[in-house]
């Protein structure tokens, strides 16, 4: 009866196996083997390698560990059965987990503001602007638009600063919006739309996870999709300020235009970082970057070579994408520091001029004082953010020498 028993909870195990690696998709990653994904509940997709893949799907049908394991062998003495059982535990754990996903290190304050099944609503109706010809004519016009209307020294007053900042936020609400419209465009469910803080910094996010089964130029689509709508947006806003005198259009347009700057800075985890990513086919291009510097720095001490996973013409990107980062960070630093003291000493004045104003007027008129404690913070967030990191990673670096 014991045995039957065993046998048959066996048996359910193989068979759910089964139908979790039915679901697995081949990923588009420039990997010289195979990549598998499988599909998450709540947690997005775990990656199998080819061989892994291979070994569990000889599982499933009914081989003992062992004997899959034995079967894929190819001269790694540590692929056993054991090791095999590891993974294909390390799968189950993952797929029958249903708790909450958690926060990524430096985010907090996660809030939903549409659902999933709304934000999918929304944006099939939003996947014709991703036709190929109504896509080419939306950008000429959103280019005409910006050469004939945008001015360089627009009026900055407090109230034209404050209506700017209120379209940049509704920018990046089309930012999110342009993100999960090419991920429908492409046949998959795209996430809900959120609040959340980054460090001390609030940004809206799209859950766009279920992109990774898709084509890495599909990806790509994906990536700069945000960038596209917040453009659109802004040559919108141009038209409207130019024919109906909306308030605070052009430095709205102004705002928007910086902020797709950064956004596309390819350093910053942002979406330049995802189109640099997608477009060389590594999914974690940070941990690849640092694993890079090390590979490098062991050369040049004549350590040996580390093997990389990816064709030479890749990683030959890859190491001139990571000396290039050191470069940015560095000089980023040097840059900001003496910007960052001076803004740390002076943004108690700054305060104090800001609040006279309030005093004087009761609503902010004069721009001056405003945009000083702006650009204050704004330097000393950034300090924050990179204090913030350095941190994190100093400690995950003792953990794991202690």
């Amino acid at each position: 009866m014991a045995e039957s028993s065993v046998s048959r909870s066996v048996t359910i195990r193989e068979r759910s196996l089964a139908d979790v690696l039915a679901g697995a998709t081949r990923a588009d990653f420039s990997e010289r083997q195979a990549i598998y994904l499988v599909p998450l509940p709540k947690h997005g997709f775990m990656r199998l390698s080819d061989r892994a893949f291979v070994a569990l799907s000889l599982h499933a049908k009914g081989a003992s560990l062992e004997a899959a394991a034995e079967a894929t062998r190819s001269g790694d003495d540590k692929w056993d059965g054991s090791r095999l059982g590891t993974i294909r535990d390390r799968l189950f754990s993952r797929v029958h987990d249903d708790t909450e996903q958690v926060n990524s290190v430096g985010f907090f304050g996660r809030r939903q503001l549409l659902a999933s099944h709304h934000v999918s609503n929304i944006a099939v109706f939003l996947t014709r602007l991703y036709q190929p010809t109504i896509a080419i004519i939306l950008v000429a016009l959103a280019s005409v638009t910006f050469a004939m209307t945008f001015q360089r020294d627009p009026e900055m007053s407090a109230a034209a600063i404050g209506w700017g900042y209120m379209w940049l936020v509704l920018s990046l609400f089309t930012h999110e919006l342009g993100h999960a419209s090419a991920l429908a465009r492409f046949g998959r469910t795209p996430g809900g739309i959120g609040f959340t803080f980054y460090v001390v910094y609030p940004a809206l996010y799209s859950d766009v996870t279920d992109a990774w089964p898709l084509r890495r130029w599909q990806r790509l689509v994906i990536d700069i999709g945000g960038v596209y709508f917040q453009l659109l947006f802004a040559a919108g806003l141009l038209v409207a300020g130019r024919c109906a005198g909306v308030p605070g259009a052009h430095v709205g347009a102004m705002m928007i235009g910086l902020t797709v700057a950064m956004t596309m800075n390819p350093f910053l985890k942002f979406d330049g970082y995802w189109v640099v990513s997608d477009a060389l086919g590594i999914a974690n291009l940070a941990k690849q970057r640092r694993a890079m510097l090390f590979a490098l720095w062991a050369r040049a001490r004549r350590r040996g070579r580390v093997p990389f996973p990816w064709h030479r013409h890749i990683a030959v990107i890859v190491a001139v994408y990571s000396l290039a980062n050191v470069v940015f960070t560095v000089s980023f630093a040097l840059y900001l520091a003496p910007h960052g003291w001076r803004a740390l000493r002076e943004y108690p004045e700054h305060l104090r001029a800001a609040v006279a104003d309030l005093a004087d007027h009761a609503y902010p008129h004069t721009a001056a004082p405003w945009l000083a404690l702006i650009g204050a913070t704004l330097v000393l967030y950034f300090l924050a953010r990179v204090a913030y990191r350095l941190g994190c990673q100093t400690l995950v670096a003792l953990k794991r020498r202690w």
